[in-house]
């Protein structure tokens, strides 16, 4: 019991420094990623079309309708899933992931005066079928003469391609939970138990670890976007499939130390027994002879011990006694 508390203590500690060492891993990653959306979205930002476009939008009047589906193609062109261009009023001039979002508003792009300064960052996203997705993004600026004009592209999040591509450790799971939908490498079997983890951390907006099953554990990490609302969960699991194999052989390796052990104390018992029973069994042998009348017995010495110094006062004793009835005779 001892050593398999220790193990297991062991183990978790490990647990808890993969799980780490996976987590700074996975924002490593998130980092790299948004840097090079970032790269991409300078270049949409500094291409001839969006200067063509922010000429347009910079003239009193200017006509953007000509440039309501550029978002697409700019987008498919640099690998990017979302592409919006906003006016300097905040209207979208164009979207790649909702066509019809021309002319909406985007007021949030004008919150920060200097987005080149601003690192990427998770964003939820509305979609054309009304559904929502997890993205980073990043946000560059074209200079008009009515203010700037909002580059915002990014990439998704919440894909089983994008969850399977990011880093991991050998055994563990990675998947991201947002609306109750898991995308990732966790087995469908444990997704309701997953679900209820990741409403937990959501629920107190912090890291929660917990069991899931008898081989597996997972900790739930919150996903915060720009305003610290939470956007998804990030869930990490753990194989204990070498703790289990570890302490089902301590187990065994116990039971027949014991059981040899048990059976080592039964022979050692019987020996040490017979070495005391067997004199004491001849010497009680010949009192019997001796109260018969047979006085000429002698009692076996085997041994220096109390029994051997018996056997000898007993012979000492026949002795006299032989000698005394001798006298008696003479």
């Amino acid at each position: 019991w001892v050593a398999s508390a220790a193990i297991t203590r062991s183990f978790e500690e490990r647990d808890a420094r993969r799980t780490a060492a996976l987590i700074e891993q996975v924002r490593r990653e998130f980092a790299r990623r948004g840097e090079e959306i970032s790269r991409r979205v300078e270049r949409i930002a500094n291409s001839e079309d969006l200067q063509h476009i922010a000429a347009a939008a910079g003239e009193p009047g200017g006509d953007t309708a000509q440039y309501v589906s550029d978002a697409q193609g700019i987008a498919r062109e640099q690998a990017l899933d979302f592409l919006e261009i906003v006016a300097p009023d905040g209207s979208i001039i164009s979207s790649a992931q909702w066509f019809a979002r021309f002319g909406y508003k985007e007021t949030w792009v004008a919150e920060v005066m200097d987005w080149k300064a601003e690192p990427a960052f998770l964003k939820k996203e509305e979609l054309q079928d009304r559904t929502t997705a997890l993205g980073l993004e990043a946000v560059r600026t074209v200079p008009t003469p009515a203010g700037p004009l909002y580059v915002v592209g990014g990439q998704r999040l919440d894909t089983q391609a994008a969850v399977d591509s990011m880093p991991r450790g050998e055994g563990m799971e990675l998947c991201i939970v947002r609306d109750n939908n898991i995308a990732g490498d966790c087995a469908r079997d444990r997704r309701p138990a997953l679900s209820r983890l990741a409403e937990d951390a959501a629920r107190g907006n912090r890291e929660v670890t917990k069991l899931i099953a008898a081989d597996r554990s997972f900790t739930a990490i919150p996903l915060l976007g720009r305003d610290n609302a939470l956007l998804a969960v990030l869930l990490v699991g753990n194989s204990r499939a070498d703790l289990l194999s570890l302490k089902s052989f301590i187990r065994g390796t116990s039971l027949a130390v014991g059981c040899g052990g048990i059976l080592l104390g039964m022979a050692l018992s019987w020996w040490a027994a017979s070495r005391v029973t067997r004199p004491l069994q001849s010497l009680t042998a010949s009192v019997r002879r001796v109260a018969g009348g047979d006085w000429d017995v002698r009692a076996p010495v085997r041994s220096r011990d109390e029994v051997g110094q018996l056997a000898k006062d007993f012979n000492t004793m026949t002795h006299q006694l032989v000698e005394q009835k001798q006298r008696i005779i003479q």
